[in-house]
Parts: structure tokens; sequence; C-alpha cells
């Protein structure tokens, strides 16, 4: 998250498009992370569209959007 933010912080943009710009792509990257562990995972087990769903949306709302905010507050 530190380095989103710091390249982030570099531009010269207003603080509220960066906070919005940080969340987006934290929130993405996270999205991505959890749909690359359900491919590894459902070769296993759970691999129909409902887990895939519950890989992806999980780690995006709490990881990514929650600690996106949890960190935007720290700073």
């Amino acid at each position: 998250m530190g380095m989103i933010w710091s390249v982030l912080e570099n531009k010269n943009w207003n603080d509220k498009c960066k906070k919005y710009l940080f969340l987006l792509i934290n929130c993405l990257l996270f999205c991505v992370l959890g749909f690359v562990a359900w491919l590894i995972v459902r070769q296993i087990s759970f691999e129909t569209v409902d887990w895939m769903i519950c890989f992806m949306g999980y780690p995006t709302f709490f990881l990514g959007f929650v600690g996106g905010v949890v960190y935007l507050c720290r700073k």
C-alpha cells in the first residue's frame, strides 16, 4: 500500500482525487490477488463461480477497501 501511495503522492493532483484513486487501485489489486488464489485452489476444490466471487470479494472489501481507508486515516 505504501508504494501505491508514494507514487500517487508525487502527482500534482488534489488530495480527494489521490485518495479515490488509491482506494480504486488498492481494491483492484486485492481483487486480482483473490482471483489468482482461486485459480490455484480451484484445481483441488471450490471450482464453482460462487467460490470465485467469494475469493475475489472478501479480500477486495476487507483488505482493499477497509485496509485502504485505515491506511489513509493513519497517513
